[in-house]
């Protein structure tokens, strides 16, 4: 008898503890077992990856504000600025006056560019090559402020890159002569002797 009561008891007790159905269905919606988020897991769409944070300043292509003049750190030339644009370039045919036949020039399409606005003087090329001479050139006299004679091709592309610089194109060096008036001659349209140099006599 004591056997049969125990046993009830025993029975009464653990239904007591077992949770019901009820319960069952509330702890899986609030800890889901690991079949539930395997199942989750499949159903739910494939997220797409977060883009990184990129900069948009950066991405944009950024119009430079040009200085009309800049000061060379390297050899302290001054160079002007050639303002980018359409310039003529190239052959030209001349008219029996000398002045340009305009609808046979050809134009080009030039970046914004700088260009020394002097030659390079003795003593600037001196810091670059010390034992420099030119006297050879000068009558043995020394003239530091003169322009730098006798480089080559190669010499003056080396010096170009020990300052931070390069050799101008051949349509740059048009370009920054000629500017965008088109003159036939420097100072205008008509041809004046008294404004050039024809025998290079002295320095123009």
């Amino acid at each position: 008898m004591r056997s049969l009561i125990f046993f009830i008891l025993l029975f009464a007790w653990v239904s007591a503890c077992a949770p019901s159905q009820k319960h069952r269905k509330r702890n899986q919606r609030a800890y889901p077992t690991d079949q539930l988020v395997q199942k989750q897991k499949r159903s739910s769409k494939p997220s797409k990856p977060t883009p990184r944070n990129r900069n948009p300043v950066l991405r944009r292509s950024v119009k430079a504000s040009f200085l009309p003049t800049i000061l060379n750190e390297q050899d302290k030339t001054l160079m002007i600025l050639i303002n980018a644009g359409k310039y003529l370039v190239g052959k030209k045919k001349l008219s029996p006056r000398g002045t340009l036949v305009k609808n046979k020039v050809p134009f080009t399409n030039l970046a914004a560019f700088y260009i020394d606005r002097t030659e390079i003087t003795v003593i600037q090329f001196r810091k670059y090559q010390p034992d420099y001479d030119e006297k050879p050139y000068t009558g043995g006299k020394d003239c530091p402020n003169c322009p730098a004679m006798g480089i080559n091709w190669i010499q003056a592309s080396k010096y170009c890159r020990w300052a931070g610089k390069r050799l101008p194109r051949e349509e740059e060096w048009e370009a920054a002569a000629r500017g965008v008036t088109n003159f036939s001659y420097p100072w205008g349209e008509v041809f004046l002797p008294h404004r050039s140099n024809l025998l290079g006599e002295e320095d123009g």
